[in-house]
């Protein structure tokens, strides 16, 4: 019909109005219509690749509106729910179809018809990968309920089938999580063993596995969990041992490491040890990723597992100690693998401290006697239960977890009071002092050398100088110590750093580092062993004003001679 008025002319149609009964949903009407089977390369026609055209009046062909009008039930209906079996992937992408027939290339018919014959559009579909990840991979739904199309291997024979259209990926549920889930244990799904192409599902078992697919287990954080034997590093840094001594160390530590064993470093105090602890675990997991503690005769089993403690709202909840902290990493609970180190474990009641942790360090799972907020027992689990959902109250122990400790023997009586049952758990590894060069011939050339290759090793990590004049004495006060008592570099390198700034040894106060730092280490030598080492040490530093005596008789309350005077 043509009309106007004097400015313009244009045509106008008289449309009769039927509104569907269905609403229907453009997301799911435009893949269909936009197919070329179905525009057929219609021009002017409703839907382009952006949405709806802007015309009023639009084209669209008879199998286009043969399929709106035929699809889609004259009464609304509830939505339904489908799993559906996928080999190919092609169609695994946005606005990508696929044609699921009920027949297959042999001409068979599939089985469950009726999953095919209920199917309508809009119906909702879970998509499992068989192979190789079987696992559901991505959310689809239908756009056509049961419809006939062209086989497509281009023969003239047609088949009967449905089309879904993908929506959106998912890190979806495993196969396994779904079979082992109770609720789901009844389900046609789970009954047939998903031996179904495409298997109908009640809403809640599609939210329920849905559901499954968001929750995170243990083994979802392997990769971060694991530390790999090439990941092991044992480095010197800024410690000093002479190089056959340090290979055997080093060897040590890595093959315990790598064979799965915990690790404590013994020997005398200022081996190195702590450090040597610290500078493994920084090197192997990162700073970050690890933590030292010093033991105490006070440790019980809540220092170390953790227990109740009352909370700002006066009620009670479990944290966790030294151990258990390492395998939570924030108030989300993410699972970590924190090494520990434990600093002079002798000092600890081994037995009252770890007694509950022997179970769960030889790799057994253990169940504690505290609950959580939510009343669930507090876990201990192995390596073996990776598949265990992440909890608030379940502390996760990887396999690749580890604590190194330090002992020091001159304490043999605290060494000893470890019991068989912890100490099998651990490699024991010594780390000792360097054999001490005798004087040859009044030559201390040997000595002195030695004492230079610790005194560069300082200079380039602590900014000491390097005054070779002491070298000689510095050596001489180690050797005289170690005849009694062994003590390690360290403490030599307190000595150093306190008179390395004198310009000659005559000059230089070797007798105050000897009390601060020698005498705390020859507590528990006999009396003679006592007067033997601070004569030594005399001739030495040649105390003129007797105070190595004097503090010596009052430290360590004993008598002692001077000269070798009889008492």
């Amino acid at each position: 019909m043509e009309a106007g008025d004097d400015e313009e002319t244009y045509w106008r149609v008289d449309v009769d109005l039927t509104y569907f009964d269905t609403v229907r949903d453009f997301e799911t009407i435009a893949p269909v219509l936009r197919r070329d089977d179905v525009k057929q390369g219609r021009e002017k026609y409703a839907v382009n690749a952006a949405g709806v055209q802007s015309w009023y009046l639009c084209n669209l062909t008879e199998v286009g509106a043969k399929y709106l009008i035929e699809t889609y039930p004259d009464e609304p209906v509830d939505t339904q729910y489908f799993w559906v079996n996928a080999e190919a992937t092609d169609w695994q992408h946005e606005d990508g179809e696929v044609f699921y027939g009920i027949t297959n290339s042999a001409g068979e018919r599939r089985r469950n018809q009726a999953a095919y014959e209920d199917a309508r559009p809009g119906d909702q579909v879970l998509v499992y990968r068989i192979s190789p990840v079987k696992q559901v991979v991505g959310q689809a739904i239908v756009t056509q309920g049961l419809h006939e199309e062209a086989a497509s291997d281009s023969t003239t024979e047609s088949t009967k089938g449905i089309t879904l259209r993908w929506n959106k990926s998912i890190d979806g549920a495993q196969w396994s999580d779904i079979q082992n889930d109770e609720s789901l244990s009844e389900s046609k799904l789970v009954e047939s063993d998903n031996s179904f192409i495409i298997t109908e599902l009640t809403k809640g078992e599609y939210d329920r596995i849905l559901e499954l697919g968001d929750i995170e287990r243990f083994e979802d954080f392997a990769d971060e969990l694991s530390i790999s034997t090439e990941d092991i590093t044992v480095d010197r840094g800024n410690l000093y041992f002479p190089d056959e001594e340090w290979e055997r160390i080093k060897r040590r530590i890595e093959q315990a490491l790598a064979n799965g064993n915990h690790v404590l470093l013994f020997g005398p105090p200022g081996t190195g040890k702590t450090k040597l602890a610290r500078q493994v675990c920084e090197a192997t997991v990162g700073e970050d990723a690890s933590e030292l503690v010093t033991a105490s005769a006070d440790w019980s089993t809540f220092d170390t597992v953790g227990g109740y403690q009352t909370t700002a709202s006066n009620t009670l909840e479990f944290k966790p100690g030294v151990v258990l902290d390492r395998f939570q990493s924030d108030d989300e609970v993410t699972p970590a693998n924190e090494w520990l180190i434990i600093d002079e474990l002798n000092r600890a009641d081994i037995d009252k401290a770890f007694g509950s942790l022997f179970s769960a360090l030889t790799g057994e799972s253990v169940t504690l006697p505290f609950d959580d907020a939510e009343g669930e027992p507090i876990e201990i689990l192995d390596a073996s239960r990776s598949d265990e959902e992440i909890g608030p109250n379940r502390f996760f122990i990887p396999e690749d977890w580890r604590m190194l400790a330090t002992i020091n023997t001159l304490d043999k009586t605290s060494l000893y009071e470890m019991s068989y049952a912890f100490m099998r758990r651990w490699a024991f590894i010594p780390v000792g002092i360097p054999d001490l060069p005798s004087r040859k011939d009044g030559d201390d050339s040997e000595l002195e050398s030695l004492v230079a290759d610790y005194v560069s090793v300082w200079a380039a990590n602590g900014g000491v100088p390097e005054a070779d004049q002491h070298y000689e004495t510095v050596g001489r006060i180690w050797r005289a110590v170690n005849e009694q008592q062994a003590i390690g570099p360290a403490i030599v390198e307190d000595i150093y750093e306190h008179v390395a700034a004198s310009s000659s040894v005559e000059g230089a106060d070797y007798v105050s580092p000897i009390i601060m730092y020698v005498f705390p280490q020859l507590e528990g030598l006999r009396r003679d062993e006592l007067q033997g080492v601070i004569e030594g040490l005399d001739e030495i530093v040649e105390d003129e004003s007797g105070e190595l005596w004097t503090v010596a008789r009052d430290f360590f309350q004993v008598n002692l001679n001077q000269n070798g005077e009889s008492s």
